[in-house]
């Protein structure tokens, strides 16, 4: 059994894509990872030399995202030796493997559960109809870095509501500066009134053949108008016209937006958790 840490001499970032690549549609965010030779990329092989996982931790956040296909008593050891060594703030990924490292990491004295969040993946099922970039007298803008002050109320509250840990608090330098770099990075969204942006959406990541969406988001006076459902339709439409499928996940609990998106075209096909840890040690990397 061995864990490996992916270079770009050692040339283990193509064989994690092989890996991840069937399964990427609800392994978006390692996938970007990979793609980019990000240092964060670690494999899991068995006795025979079988690949049987592939994550990506970044040590200063502490988040893993993860490709665990299938479990046994090996992965098991290798990886509760990994996260015995390695603290965990999130786990983010379809829930059978994201269940599987929260199991792992519960027998370990290092870090506790502090939330749990379960959700319904869906995909984007794309039709004839031409792509509508006007909802009646408003107008879906792309936006750039020059749009941040627009859009960071609403990024904000998005943060507060959708992102954190109850347990947790916004740093607003910081999520300026996390708005600037989607800006920069992704592909971002927002429904202009023609006085001021009223919802936004965007991709958050980005694979070979799969963009995932998120930051999805309309002010609180507006809501109700479909507006969060004209967005991810327009962004699932846009990237059907060059062969990219389209992905999102919704909490469970949000029938509203799952009934939103679902009229917007989009399809349940998984269940995707993320899972919040507190550190018992004050000795952190």
């Amino acid at each position: 059994m061995k864990i490996e840490f992916a270079t770009p001499e050692n040339g283990l970032f193509l064989e994690a894509e092989k890996f991840v690549l069937p399964n990427e549609k609800k392994c978006c965010g390692l996938m970007q990872r990979i793609l980019e030779k990000d240092k964060s990329i670690f494999l899991f092989r068995d006795n025979s030399n079988e690949l049987l996982a592939v994550i990506s931790y970044n040590i200063r956040t502490r988040i893993v995202f993860h490709c665990i296909p299938q479990t046994n008593k090996q992965l098991s050891t290798m990886f509760s030796k990994f996260f015995e060594k390695n603290h965990v703030y999130c786990i983010s990924g379809e829930l059978y493997g994201t269940d599987f490292l929260q199991g792992i990491i519960a027998g370990l004295p290092l870090d506790r559960i502090d939330e749990v969040r379960d959700y319904n993946f869906m995909e984007f099922q794309s039709d004839d109809e031409p792509i509508e970039k006007t909802i009646g007298s408003h107008v879906i803008k792309k936006c750039g870095v020059d749009d941040a002050d627009k859009l960071f109320d609403m990024h904000k509250d998005y943060v507060n509501i959708e992102v954190l840990p109850l347990s947790a608090t916004i740093n607003l330098a910081s999520e300026r500066l996390n708005l600037e770099n989607i800006l920069r990075t992704q592909t971002v969204f927002a429904i202009d009134n023609g006085k001021e942006y009223i919802s936004k959406a965007h991709t958050n990541a980005r694979g070979k053949n799969v963009v995932q969406i998120g930051g999805v988001f309309t002010k609180e006076q507006y809501r109700g108008k479909r507006y969060a459902g004209y967005l991810v339709r327009f962004i699932g439409k846009l990237y059907a016209t060059v062969g990219i499928k389209t992905v999102l996940f919704v909490k469970k609990t949000n029938r509203a937006a799952i009934s939103s998106y679902s009229k917007a075209g989009f399809v349940l096909t998984g269940q995707y958790r993320i899972t919040y840890f507190l550190a018992n040690s004050t000795d952190l990397p």
